[in-house]
Protein backbone atom coordinates (compact mmCIF):
# COMPACT_ATOMS: atom_id res chain seq x y z
CA UNK A 1 0.00 0.00 0.00
CA UNK A 2 3.04 1.92 0.90
CA UNK A 3 4.53 1.70 -2.38
CA UNK A 4 1.21 2.61 -4.58
CA UNK A 5 0.73 5.92 -2.45
CA UNK A 6 4.65 7.05 -3.40
CA UNK A 7 4.30 6.47 -7.51
CA UNK A 8 0.92 8.38 -6.97
CA UNK A 9 3.22 11.15 -5.34
CA UNK A 10 5.65 11.01 -7.93
CA UNK A 11 2.98 11.48 -11.17
CA UNK A 12 1.56 14.23 -9.51
CA UNK A 13 4.06 16.24 -8.88
CA UNK A 14 5.57 15.38 -12.58
CA UNK A 15 2.04 16.35 -13.76
CA UNK A 16 2.37 19.78 -12.37
CA UNK A 17 6.05 20.57 -13.57
CA UNK A 18 4.69 19.62 -16.81
CA UNK A 19 2.09 22.30 -16.22
CA UNK A 20 4.36 24.81 -14.88
CA UNK A 21 7.09 24.44 -17.83
CA UNK A 22 4.14 24.75 -20.23
CA UNK A 23 3.18 28.32 -18.99
CA UNK A 24 6.77 29.11 -18.50
CA UNK A 25 6.77 28.65 -22.40
CA UNK A 26 3.64 30.08 -22.99
CA UNK A 27 4.55 32.90 -21.24
CA UNK A 28 8.21 32.89 -23.02
CA UNK A 29 6.20 32.66 -26.20
CA UNK A 30 4.18 35.75 -25.34
CA UNK A 31 6.90 38.11 -24.36
CA UNK A 32 9.23 36.98 -27.50
CA UNK A 33 5.59 38.04 -29.60
CA UNK A 34 5.70 41.36 -27.91
CA UNK A 35 9.20 41.86 -28.31
CA UNK A 36 8.92 41.29 -31.87
CA UNK A 37 5.48 43.48 -32.04
CA UNK A 38 7.75 46.55 -30.50
CA UNK A 39 10.44 46.11 -32.65
CA UNK A 40 8.17 46.38 -35.60
CA UNK A 41 6.10 49.23 -34.16
CA UNK A 42 9.65 50.78 -33.61
CA UNK A 43 10.58 50.17 -36.99
CA UNK A 44 7.35 51.30 -38.75
CA UNK A 45 7.51 54.55 -36.81
CA UNK A 46 11.03 55.08 -37.64
CA UNK A 47 10.45 54.22 -41.07
CA UNK A 48 7.36 56.13 -41.37
CA UNK A 49 9.12 59.49 -40.19
CA UNK A 50 11.84 58.77 -42.92
CA UNK A 51 9.21 58.53 -45.29
CA UNK A 52 7.74 62.04 -44.33
CA UNK A 53 10.87 63.24 -44.85
CA UNK A 54 11.65 61.83 -47.71
CA UNK A 55 8.84 62.96 -49.01
CA UNK A 56 9.14 67.07 -48.04
CA UNK A 57 12.51 66.33 -49.70
CA UNK A 58 11.36 65.10 -52.98
CA UNK A 59 8.43 67.63 -52.88
CA UNK A 60 11.85 70.29 -52.46
CA UNK A 61 13.27 68.69 -55.52
CA UNK A 62 10.28 69.40 -57.87
CA UNK A 63 10.21 72.97 -56.36
CA UNK A 64 13.74 73.81 -57.39
CA UNK A 65 13.04 71.86 -61.01
CA UNK A 66 9.97 74.08 -61.50
CA UNK A 67 11.87 77.84 -60.05
CA UNK A 68 14.01 76.95 -62.56
CA UNK A 69 12.26 76.61 -65.60
CA UNK A 70 9.48 79.30 -64.60
CA UNK A 71 11.54 81.79 -66.63
CA UNK A 72 13.64 79.37 -68.79
CA UNK A 73 11.45 76.85 -69.94
CA UNK A 74 14.26 75.50 -72.38
CA UNK A 75 16.51 74.21 -69.18
CA UNK A 76 13.57 71.52 -69.25
CA UNK A 77 16.19 69.95 -72.31
CA UNK A 78 19.56 69.75 -70.31
CA UNK A 79 19.19 66.99 -67.78
CA UNK A 80 22.41 68.77 -66.63
CA UNK A 81 20.31 71.14 -64.84
CA UNK A 82 18.54 68.64 -62.45
CA UNK A 83 21.53 67.00 -60.75
CA UNK A 84 21.36 64.48 -58.11
CA UNK A 85 21.31 67.20 -54.81
CA UNK A 86 22.52 66.31 -51.27
CA UNK A 87 19.68 67.94 -49.08
CA UNK A 88 20.45 69.57 -45.91
CA UNK A 89 18.89 68.02 -42.91
CA UNK A 90 21.78 68.40 -40.07
CA UNK A 91 23.47 65.66 -40.26
CA UNK A 92 20.49 63.68 -39.28
CA UNK A 93 21.20 62.01 -42.78
CA UNK A 94 24.45 63.12 -44.34
CA UNK A 95 22.66 60.77 -47.30
CA UNK A 96 19.43 62.30 -48.17
CA UNK A 97 19.03 63.62 -51.41
CA UNK A 98 17.08 64.74 -54.00
CA UNK A 99 16.72 63.63 -57.95
CA UNK A 100 14.26 65.74 -60.12
CA UNK A 101 14.01 63.87 -64.13
CA UNK A 102 12.18 66.44 -66.31
CA UNK A 103 10.71 65.00 -69.30
CA UNK A 104 9.14 66.76 -72.22
CA UNK A 105 6.08 65.94 -72.87
CA UNK A 106 5.22 64.54 -76.84
CA UNK A 107 8.86 65.79 -77.75
CA UNK A 108 11.36 68.96 -77.19
CA UNK A 109 8.68 71.57 -79.23
CA UNK A 110 6.18 71.06 -76.86
CA UNK A 111 4.75 73.33 -74.43
CA UNK A 112 4.43 70.88 -71.56
CA UNK A 113 6.65 68.71 -69.26
CA UNK A 114 6.76 66.60 -66.41
CA UNK A 115 8.91 66.60 -63.39
CA UNK A 116 9.33 63.46 -61.50
CA UNK A 117 11.11 63.77 -58.14
CA UNK A 118 13.08 61.45 -56.10
CA UNK A 119 13.37 61.88 -52.42
CA UNK A 120 15.73 59.55 -50.31
CA UNK A 121 15.80 59.65 -46.51
CA UNK A 122 17.29 57.16 -44.46
CA UNK A 123 15.56 53.63 -45.55
CA UNK A 124 12.69 55.40 -47.39
CA UNK A 125 12.38 56.85 -51.11
CA UNK A 126 9.07 58.82 -52.32
CA UNK A 127 8.67 60.35 -54.87
CA UNK A 128 6.47 64.10 -56.12
CA UNK A 129 5.46 64.10 -59.93
CA UNK A 130 4.26 67.77 -61.08
CA UNK A 131 3.12 68.05 -64.84
CA UNK A 132 3.69 71.86 -65.84
CA UNK A 133 2.88 74.10 -69.11
CA UNK A 134 4.63 77.06 -70.46
CA UNK A 135 2.28 79.91 -71.51
CA UNK A 136 4.12 82.62 -73.21
CA UNK A 137 4.03 86.12 -72.72
CA UNK A 138 3.45 87.94 -75.76
CA UNK A 139 6.73 90.06 -76.64
CA UNK A 140 6.24 90.83 -80.35
CA UNK A 141 3.43 93.03 -81.72
CA UNK A 142 2.01 91.20 -84.99
CA UNK A 143 -1.29 90.35 -83.82
CA UNK A 144 -1.59 91.54 -80.01
CA UNK A 145 -4.65 91.50 -78.47
CA UNK A 146 -6.97 94.62 -79.37
CA UNK A 147 -9.54 94.58 -76.51
CA UNK A 148 -7.35 95.55 -73.35
CA UNK A 149 -5.06 99.07 -72.78
CA UNK A 150 -2.29 97.13 -71.42
CA UNK A 151 -1.88 94.95 -74.72
CA UNK A 152 -0.06 97.90 -76.14
CA UNK A 153 3.32 100.05 -75.11
CA UNK A 154 1.67 103.25 -75.75
CA UNK A 155 -1.82 103.89 -75.25
CA UNK A 156 -3.58 107.31 -75.86
CA UNK A 157 -7.58 108.26 -75.13
CA UNK A 158 -6.88 111.35 -77.34
CA UNK A 159 -4.29 112.49 -80.60
CA UNK A 160 -0.66 111.83 -80.71
CA UNK A 161 1.65 114.17 -82.30
CA UNK A 162 4.99 113.57 -83.66
CA UNK A 163 6.83 116.88 -84.54
CA UNK A 164 10.30 115.47 -85.85
CA UNK A 165 11.82 112.68 -87.24
CA UNK A 166 11.07 109.33 -84.40
CA UNK A 167 11.65 105.85 -84.30
CA UNK A 168 8.91 103.39 -82.21
CA UNK A 169 9.37 99.40 -81.44
CA UNK A 170 5.80 98.12 -80.35
CA UNK A 171 2.55 98.68 -80.28
CA UNK A 172 0.34 102.06 -79.96
CA UNK A 173 -3.35 102.46 -79.86
CA UNK A 174 -5.11 105.86 -80.25
CA UNK A 175 -8.30 106.62 -79.73
CA UNK A 176 -8.12 109.62 -81.74
CA UNK A 177 -5.71 110.15 -84.48
CA UNK A 178 -1.99 110.25 -85.12
CA UNK A 179 -0.14 113.21 -87.08
CA UNK A 180 3.43 112.90 -87.79
CA UNK A 181 5.50 115.91 -89.34
CA UNK A 182 9.05 115.13 -90.01
CA UNK A 183 10.62 111.44 -91.07
CA UNK A 184 9.71 108.04 -89.21
CA UNK A 185 11.37 104.82 -89.29
CA UNK A 186 9.06 102.67 -87.12
CA UNK A 187 9.25 98.93 -86.73
CA UNK A 188 12.22 96.69 -87.57
CA UNK A 189 12.22 93.22 -89.29
CA UNK A 190 12.63 91.65 -85.96
CA UNK A 191 10.71 93.68 -84.13
CA UNK A 192 7.74 95.12 -86.53
CA UNK A 193 5.73 98.25 -85.06
CA UNK A 194 1.46 97.82 -84.89
CA UNK A 195 -0.36 100.68 -84.70
CA UNK A 196 -3.68 101.68 -84.82
CA UNK A 197 -6.10 104.48 -84.94
CA UNK A 198 -9.72 104.83 -84.36
CA UNK A 199 -10.24 108.84 -84.73
CA UNK A 200 -11.82 109.55 -88.53
CA UNK A 201 -8.65 111.58 -89.05
CA UNK A 202 -6.93 108.42 -89.07
CA UNK A 203 -2.98 108.12 -89.61
CA UNK A 204 -1.04 110.81 -91.51
CA UNK A 205 2.79 111.80 -92.09
CA UNK A 206 4.27 114.55 -93.58
CA UNK A 207 7.69 113.53 -94.25
CA UNK A 208 9.94 110.58 -95.42
CA UNK A 209 8.93 107.86 -93.69
CA UNK A 210 9.05 103.75 -93.37
CA UNK A 211 6.93 101.94 -90.92
CA UNK A 212 7.74 98.48 -90.77
CA UNK A 213 4.85 96.52 -89.60
CA UNK A 214 0.77 96.98 -89.42
CA UNK A 215 -0.97 100.33 -89.50
CA UNK A 216 -4.66 100.06 -88.95
CA UNK A 217 -6.84 103.35 -89.53
CA UNK A 218 -10.03 104.39 -90.94
CA UNK A 219 -8.01 106.71 -93.44
CA UNK A 220 -4.09 106.46 -93.96
CA UNK A 221 -1.90 109.09 -95.49
CA UNK A 222 1.71 108.29 -95.71
CA UNK A 223 4.70 109.67 -98.06
CA UNK A 224 6.19 106.30 -97.80
CA UNK A 225 5.79 102.75 -97.18
CA UNK A 226 4.20 100.68 -95.04
CA UNK A 227 4.75 96.78 -94.92
CA UNK A 228 0.87 96.55 -93.95
CA UNK A 229 -1.77 99.27 -94.22
CA UNK A 230 -5.00 97.88 -93.24
CA UNK A 231 -7.82 100.95 -94.31
CA UNK A 232 -10.64 100.46 -91.77
CA UNK A 233 -12.57 101.16 -88.67
CA UNK A 234 -10.72 100.45 -85.70
CA UNK A 235 -13.04 100.55 -82.12
CA UNK A 236 -11.69 102.59 -79.04
CA UNK A 237 -10.45 101.28 -75.79
CA UNK A 238 -11.40 102.81 -72.32
CA UNK A 239 -8.66 104.63 -70.88
CA UNK A 240 -8.48 102.48 -66.71
CA UNK A 241 -8.58 103.79 -63.81
CA UNK A 242 -5.58 102.81 -61.75
CA UNK A 243 -6.13 101.97 -58.17
CA UNK A 244 -2.69 103.02 -56.77
CA UNK A 245 -3.68 102.57 -52.96
CA UNK A 246 -0.38 99.89 -52.63
CA UNK A 247 1.74 102.50 -53.98
CA UNK A 248 0.48 105.53 -51.71
CA UNK A 249 1.19 102.42 -48.56
CA UNK A 250 4.67 101.82 -49.78
CA UNK A 251 5.51 105.21 -49.60
CA UNK A 252 3.95 106.31 -46.23
CA UNK A 253 5.68 103.66 -44.62
CA UNK A 254 8.82 104.42 -46.28
CA UNK A 255 8.45 108.31 -45.28
CA UNK A 256 8.28 109.44 -48.70
CA UNK A 257 5.29 111.25 -48.96
CA UNK A 258 5.46 114.40 -48.96
CA UNK A 259 3.24 117.96 -50.37
CA UNK A 260 3.71 119.64 -53.53
CA UNK A 261 7.53 120.13 -54.61
CA UNK A 262 9.37 122.46 -56.44
CA UNK A 263 13.32 121.80 -57.01
CA UNK A 264 15.60 124.74 -58.89
CA UNK A 265 18.88 123.10 -58.85
CA UNK A 266 19.86 119.73 -59.47
CA UNK A 267 19.30 116.86 -57.44
CA UNK A 268 19.98 113.22 -56.93
CA UNK A 269 17.61 111.47 -54.65
CA UNK A 270 19.62 108.66 -55.28
CA UNK A 271 17.82 105.39 -54.56
CA UNK A 272 14.50 105.95 -53.06
CA UNK A 273 13.50 104.00 -49.89
CA UNK A 274 10.49 101.49 -51.01
CA UNK A 275 10.79 102.48 -54.50
CA UNK A 276 8.28 105.07 -54.35
CA UNK A 277 8.04 108.66 -53.93
CA UNK A 278 4.35 110.05 -53.66
CA UNK A 279 3.37 113.71 -53.92
CA UNK A 280 0.38 115.56 -52.99
CA UNK A 281 -0.36 117.88 -55.64
CA UNK A 282 2.16 118.96 -58.05
CA UNK A 283 6.22 118.34 -58.85
CA UNK A 284 8.30 121.17 -60.73
CA UNK A 285 11.19 121.36 -61.64
CA UNK A 286 12.35 124.73 -62.35
CA UNK A 287 14.86 125.38 -66.17
CA UNK A 288 18.55 124.53 -65.23
CA UNK A 289 17.71 122.11 -62.96
CA UNK A 290 17.23 118.12 -63.32
CA UNK A 291 16.55 115.14 -61.35
CA UNK A 292 17.92 111.29 -61.17
CA UNK A 293 16.58 109.33 -58.93
CA UNK A 294 15.63 105.62 -58.42
CA UNK A 295 12.38 104.24 -58.61
CA UNK A 296 8.69 105.79 -58.82
CA UNK A 297 7.38 109.34 -58.46
CA UNK A 298 3.92 109.33 -58.09
CA UNK A 299 2.03 113.22 -58.26
CA UNK A 300 -1.64 113.51 -57.32
CA UNK A 301 -1.25 116.97 -59.34
CA UNK A 302 0.88 117.76 -62.71
CA UNK A 303 4.28 117.09 -62.86
CA UNK A 304 6.28 119.80 -64.94
CA UNK A 305 10.42 119.15 -65.46
CA UNK A 306 11.91 121.97 -67.09
CA UNK A 307 15.60 120.09 -67.07
CA UNK A 308 17.33 116.82 -67.54
CA UNK A 309 15.30 113.51 -65.80
CA UNK A 310 17.38 110.19 -65.31
CA UNK A 311 15.30 107.66 -63.69
CA UNK A 312 16.66 104.09 -63.01
CA UNK A 313 13.55 101.45 -62.92
CA UNK A 314 13.32 99.18 -59.83
CA UNK A 315 11.87 95.97 -60.28
CA UNK A 316 8.71 96.47 -62.20
CA UNK A 317 7.50 99.79 -60.64
CA UNK A 318 6.68 102.55 -62.96
CA UNK A 319 8.71 105.64 -63.83
CA UNK A 320 6.35 107.94 -64.03
CA UNK A 321 2.51 108.73 -62.69
CA UNK A 322 0.29 112.08 -62.91
CA UNK A 323 -2.83 110.50 -61.15
CA UNK A 324 -4.85 113.19 -62.40
CA UNK A 325 -2.90 115.78 -63.85
CA UNK A 326 -0.57 116.34 -66.55
CA UNK A 327 3.01 115.55 -67.74
CA UNK A 328 5.20 118.16 -69.53
CA UNK A 329 8.94 117.14 -70.07
CA UNK A 330 11.30 119.78 -71.82
CA UNK A 331 14.71 118.49 -72.10
CA UNK A 332 16.58 115.49 -72.34
CA UNK A 333 15.43 112.23 -70.57
CA UNK A 334 16.06 108.81 -70.30
CA UNK A 335 12.82 106.35 -68.54
CA UNK A 336 12.46 103.26 -68.08
CA UNK A 337 8.96 101.68 -66.74
CA UNK A 338 5.37 103.04 -67.34
CA UNK A 339 4.85 106.85 -67.60
CA UNK A 340 0.95 106.99 -66.88
CA UNK A 341 -0.89 110.55 -67.11
CA UNK A 342 -4.33 111.48 -66.14
CA UNK A 343 -4.40 114.19 -68.38
CA UNK A 344 -1.75 115.15 -71.72
CA UNK A 345 2.10 113.75 -71.90
CA UNK A 346 4.26 116.54 -73.76
CA UNK A 347 7.44 115.84 -74.51
CA UNK A 348 9.90 118.80 -76.02
CA UNK A 349 13.54 117.54 -76.51
CA UNK A 350 15.52 114.42 -77.15
CA UNK A 351 15.18 111.23 -75.28
CA UNK A 352 14.50 107.56 -74.29
CA UNK A 353 11.48 105.59 -72.93
CA UNK A 354 11.63 102.54 -72.71
CA UNK A 355 8.21 101.10 -70.87
CA UNK A 356 4.91 101.90 -71.44
CA UNK A 357 2.87 105.17 -72.21
CA UNK A 358 -0.30 105.82 -70.97
CA UNK A 359 -2.33 109.21 -71.26
CA UNK A 360 -5.75 110.13 -70.96
CA UNK A 361 -5.53 112.91 -72.67
CA UNK A 362 -3.40 113.86 -75.89
CA UNK A 363 0.67 112.88 -76.19
CA UNK A 364 3.00 115.18 -78.16
CA UNK A 365 6.62 114.62 -78.77
CA UNK A 366 8.24 117.97 -80.12
CA UNK A 367 11.79 117.31 -81.44
CA UNK A 368 13.52 114.06 -81.96
CA UNK A 369 12.31 110.81 -80.60
CA UNK A 370 12.77 106.86 -79.80
CA UNK A 371 10.16 104.57 -78.42
CA UNK A 372 11.13 101.15 -77.08
CA UNK A 373 7.66 100.20 -76.36
CA UNK A 374 8.09 96.79 -77.40
CA UNK A 375 7.37 94.46 -74.53
CA UNK A 376 3.99 93.05 -72.73
CA UNK A 377 3.00 95.11 -69.97
CA UNK A 378 0.06 93.64 -68.35
CA UNK A 379 -1.16 95.95 -65.23
CA UNK A 380 0.69 98.55 -63.03
CA UNK A 381 0.20 96.94 -60.07
CA UNK A 382 1.23 93.74 -61.04
CA UNK A 383 4.78 91.80 -62.16
CA UNK A 384 6.02 93.38 -65.44
CA UNK A 385 7.40 90.22 -66.55
CA UNK A 386 10.02 90.60 -70.28
CA UNK A 387 10.73 86.72 -69.95
CA UNK A 388 8.88 85.02 -72.88
CA UNK A 389 8.35 82.09 -70.48
CA UNK A 390 5.09 82.15 -68.01
CA UNK A 391 5.62 78.23 -67.11
CA UNK A 392 2.68 76.81 -64.70
CA UNK A 393 1.48 74.24 -62.91
CA UNK A 394 -1.21 71.98 -64.28
CA UNK A 395 -0.86 68.80 -61.81
CA UNK A 396 0.68 67.78 -58.67
CA UNK A 397 1.13 64.27 -57.38
CA UNK A 398 2.86 62.67 -54.66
Amino acid sequence: MKTTSTITLCERAGSALIAVMGVVLLIALLAAGMVTTGRQQVYSAQYLRDYVKAQMIAEAGANQAYNLMKTNFAARLNPANFPVTRFDTNSLDPNAYYHAIVTPMSGSASNQASICSTGVFGRATAYARVNIKNVPIIVTNNTPPLTSPWAFGMFCNGYVGFNGSSTVLGAIHVNNYIQCNGSLAWGTPANPAYVECSGAAGFSVNGASTVTGTIRAPVININGTITTPVVGPVATIALPTLDLTAYYQTALANGQVFSATSVNKSVDWGTIPGGVRWINGSLTVNGGGGITYVGCVITTGDMTLRGSTAQTQVGSLPAFISRDGSILLNGSHNLHGLVYAGGDIQMNGSGNITGAIMSGGNILFNGSSSLNVNYAYANPLGPMNTSQDHVIITAWTD
